[in-house]
């Protein structure tokens, strides 16, 4: 574990103090969200291991990129998973 110098803490202890708690911590105090795979191993890989589990997520992009088959196959990769909830929209339909 790497040792912090003091007068980084200092310098810490007075943003934090200024601009409100938790606004500069060390990286071993940052806590990464949970995560919801894809079920394509490649976008699981760029997106760190998966959609952020407890966030919006929105696919947005061109006509037939491949949005909905994203959408649809996370679904089918969680669907027996009670803690999915998933919402879709178009302006044309599926």
């Amino acid at each position: 574990m790497a040792v912090i110098n003091a007068e980084a803490l200092k310098v810490a202890a007075v943003i934090n103090k200024k601009m409100g708690a938790n606004t500069v911590v060390s990286a071993g105090e940052v806590r990464l969200p949970k995560r919801i795979p894809t079920g394509s191993l490649t976008l699981d890989v760029v997106l760190g291991g998966g959609w952020p589990m407890n966030q919006w997520v929105e696919l947005v992009g061109e006509a037939s990129h491949g949005k909905t088959a994203v959408a649809l196959r996370t679904i089918a990769v969680n669907q027996q998973e009670p803690r999915l909830y998933c919402s879709m929209g178009s302006s044309r339909g599926i």
